[in-house]
């Protein structure tokens, strides 16, 4: 993705040094909304090199419960791999200029396994950054495939060892991925890796598209989406290239004539029109994410949905 993405899963590896996080019941993560959730994402930028500063067990621990968390919430089979740097000590890896890492989140799960019901209507929660009570927040949770599913979960954890003072990079393509890949039960598939560890920098920001380009953002939208927007042109995608488009949907039907509904008279037209009004009434706003196609593109809707989402508010809108 940034690097090209590389695909990975669930490591139950007991090779040397490798260890992994155990799913156990744990509290929830808790991100920053709004501005605070702008700010956070604008810090973070793919790293590929590392020192070789271990991660404490402070660290290892917030970073196992996020885990544990977004397992239970997607329904996917991710694991944290610390200090097992043969995952990137190949030939890609030296391709893709990787360096130091022996950190690594495997993004892992079963095709068609739906998240559970429940996170599907949650959105993340408006306090800094940190494991915090379990919330039914997460509202637009994407529930389609495991892509998608990756991308919105994998973006959930990398901003938060951003919070943490960590750097991160989605990986794809270049690193032992047929070894990482012998790893795994079998039914389970792994789009991709993301590196993570102590940075050796920052990194550096990214070229953006112009808001037009990849929305239909107006002088007049709401500050919400054009908060939504901005967090999604921040987002990670692969080789860059942004290939979506997001879109604030009117009340009107999808020809753009007159709310859902078939035509009706007399005292039935009268019936569905008042229905239709209160329904209108009472109805958030619907955005629309479209996935234009293009490598890991499933993985990158995900993450422009969690980013949108995040900076947008879910209490603003519901996911078309």
């Amino acid at each position: 993705m940034e690097e090209a993405f590389a695909q990975a899963t669930g490591c139950q590896t007991q090779a040397a040094g490798c260890q992994t996080a155990e799913v156990t019941a744990s509290p929830a993560i808790a991100l920053p909304t709004g501005d605070e959730a702008l700010a956070l994402m604008a810090s973070r930028h793919s790293v590929r090199c590392f020192t070789d500063e271990p991660l404490s067990a402070d660290e290892v621990r917030t970073l196992q419960e996020a885990v544990e968390i977004c397992n239970r919430a997607s329904g996917l089979s991710i694991r944290l791999v610390t200090n097992e740097p043969d995952a990137f000590r190949c030939l890609t890896a030296h391709y893709g200029k990787f360096r130091g890492v022996s950190n690594y989140l495997i993004m892992a799960g079963a095709p068609g396994a739906d998240a559970p019901t429940s996170s599907r209507q949650a959105a993340p929660a408006a306090t800094p950054v940190a494991p915090a009570e379990a919330t039914s927040s997460d509202a637009s949770v994407p529930d389609a495939d495991l892509e998608e599913r990756v991308g919105y979960w994998g973006q959930r954890l990398v901003l938060l060892a951003q919070s943490m003072g960590l750097r991160t990079c989605w990986v794809a393509l270049t690193f032992a991925k047929r070894k990482v890949k012998e790893t795994l039960p079998d039914g389970v598939e792994m789009p991709c890796v993301i590196a993570l560890g102590h940075g050796v920098s920052d990194g550096k920001a990214h070229k953006s598209k112009a808001a037009e380009k990849v929305s239909n953002l107006t002088s007049d939208s709401p500050a919400w989406f054009a908060r939504g927007v901005q967090a999604a042109l921040l987002a990670p995608t692969a080789i860059n290239q942004q290939s979506f488009f997001l879109e604030l949907l009117s009340d009107e039907t999808d020809d753009g004539t007159s709310p859902r509904g078939a035509k009706a008279t007399g005292e039935t037209a009268k019936a569905q029109d008042c229905e239709t009004g209160d329904r209108l009434a009472s109805a958030k706003p619907r955005v629309r994410a479209t996935d234009k196609g293009g490598p890991y593109s499933g993985i990158d809707i995900g993450i422009i949905k969690h980013d949108f989402q995040l900076a947008a508010g879910a209490d603003n809108f519901t996911w078309e």
